[in-house]
């Protein structure tokens, strides 16, 4: 008996399409690290940035800050100094304002330049609505809930001030009522 077997054959060496087929692989791989090394890592756009820069006077050298009232205006002049002297093209305003954010008192920050030597920053602070009083410590905070910063009696202002667990949840809806009915007494109350 005769029987017939499909026989395959095995190819151990690869053929040309396949050979032809990797090099381009291989050269795509290639490319795209020397791509991402020159491009996405920026080594060299930023150091021809910050030489044009100091070349054609287009670093940062000052700052103007507007909209300061309660914050500490030392501690946003330490976060942009350390930028002085670098391109202002290559100035990371979200990060300087992320820094600033997380001041106290400062409910949001918006960075601009004029694109030659100056960043102008524009400050919104939190309004404190009344005085929080926990772990015998005394704080301000804002309509939103949010406790701002600790009670230093060197703004002459008169607050309500609130304790307990609960009262920053409520503390806005009271202080309305009682500002409607504008009555000076209202403001003795704890």
């Amino acid at each position: 008996m005769k029987t017939s077997f499909n026989k395959k054959k095995f190819i151990f060496f690869p053929t040309s399409k396949i050979i032809k087929n990797l090099l381009i692989f291989i050269t795509i791989l290639v490319f795209l690290y020397l791509i991402y090394d020159e491009l996405i890592s920026k080594k060299q756009y930023r150091e021809f940035l910050q030489e044009f820069s100091a070349k054609y006077n287009y670093q940062l050298e000052f700052y103007e800050i507007n909209g300061i009232d309660r914050s500490d205006k030392i501690e946003i002049i330490k976060i942009v100094k350390k930028y002085f002297n670098q391109s202002i093209f290559l100035i990371p305003l979200m990060d300087i304002s992320d820094q600033i954010h997380n001041l106290a008192w400062i409910k949001n920050a918006n960075l601009s330049t004029n694109l030659q030597n100056k960043i102008i920053i524009e400050i919104l602070e939190y309004e404190p609505i009344g005085l929080y009083f926990f772990n015998g410590q005394t704080f301000y905070f804002s309509k939103e809930g949010k406790i701002i910063d600790k009670f230093e009696n060197i703004y002459d202002e008169k607050f309500i001030i609130f304790s307990g667990k609960y009262s920053l949840n409520y503390a806005n809806e009271l202080l309305n009522i009682l500002y409607e009915l504008d009555q000076s007494e209202f403001k003795n109350i704890k």
